[in-house]
């Protein structure tokens, strides 16, 4: 290969290099990054493709062109790691500024565990035994009297086991 095809391999990547810090300055979201990423600097961006290229290259070219397609990729990976950095970061102070929480407020009561089903029925008898107390006397009272028994004895076989 002869110097001209070698030297506008490296103009190419002068131009992709100026056109990628372009992108990169006008980059106005983390996604805006990921994409000039993408376009740039992936298996299929444009810097590798320009690197497929060495291999037709002579040695000597080779090493040229490479040390400066290298210094090129790591000049952009650490432009875009910048502009990440500054992009992360102001969406995570306004994230924490929309999401501030007062530590002043109380805090909501949650009680914890629930009562036993047996309780619930027991419970529930015992209101039917005291409000219907006047109405019909003999039939609820043993009703429920009947029924608390068979709870109670319900609840000692589970406890027991």
């Amino acid at each position: 290969m002869d110097g001209k095809e070698d030297l506008s391999m490296k103009e190419q990547l002068e131009n992709i290099y100026n056109s990628a810090k372009n992108d990169i300055e006008k980059a106005m979201t983390i996604s805006d990054i990921d994409d000039i990423r993408l376009k740039y600097l992936s298996r299929k961006g444009e810097f590798n493709s320009i690197k497929k290229g060495l291999k037709d290259l002579s040695d000597e070219d080779k090493r040229i062109i490479g040390a400066f397609a290298n210094q090129i990729t790591q000049d952009l990976e650490g432009m875009l790691k910048d502009k990440y950095e500054i992009f992360y970061q102001k969406e995570l102070n306004e994230k924490l500024q929309k999401d501030r929480i007062d530590i002043t407020l109380s805090g909501k009561y949650v009680p914890q565990g629930k009562v036993h089903r047996y309780s619930k029925i027991l419970d529930f008898l015992l209101y039917l035994r005291n409000c219907h107390q006047k109405l019909k006397p003999n039939i609820i009272t043993l009703t429920c009297l009947m029924f608390q028994k068979i709870i109670l004895q319900e609840m000692y076989k589970t406890l027991s086991m």
